[in-house]
């Protein structure tokens, strides 16, 4: 896996390009935008910008011979909203990020939604903000991997 640093706002899109091993710059062009325009004038930071939907970039994967696959990190069920839900398959995302490279979505203390690769063959974490580090360094806490694989047809 090589860094790619992003210059923006676009964490999520820069941690998938490195897991797929391509430059960001080509997922952006086939989705046809880069996510900065402001949808959410009254919010501040990047909370103001149109951002890029996860099914924007699994349709970029799959035409591009991967799949993606978002796995929470304590699912629940319930039948509506009304009634509390249950955990299930408490330790999927563990499995998961043993077996396959990925993608972590992180809330961090400041309360915005970051993303970072990682490589299960060498237990990095590729953050797009320019650096490396391992698993119990991740900056907030996981509440979603995103398990990359090769289709093989």
């Amino acid at each position: 896996m090589i860094l790619q640093k992003q210059p923006d706002s676009n964490c999520f899109v820069y941690a998938c390009a490195m897991v797929m091993g391509v430059q960001a710059e080509l997922i952006f062009e086939s989705i046809g935008h880069r996510g900065d325009e402001v949808w959410w004038p009254k919010n501040e930071g990047a909370k103001r910008l149109r951002g890029v939907h996860i099914q924007e970039v699994t349709k970029f994967a799959l035409d591009h011979g991967y799949w993606m696959i978002p796995i929470d990190d304590y699912p629940m069920i319930a039948p509506d909203d009304n009634t509390e839900p249950k955990s299930i398959i408490s330790n999927l995302m563990y499995d998961a990020l043993h077996n396959y490279d990925g993608v972590f979505c992180i809330l961090l203390d400041t309360g915005i939604i970051h993303a970072v690769a990682w490589d299960r063959s060498k237990e990095l974490i590729y953050d797009p903000r320019g650096i490396t580090y391992t698993m119990g360094l991740i900056p907030g806490s996981v509440f979603m991997f995103v398990a990359f694989g090769k289709i093989s047809r």
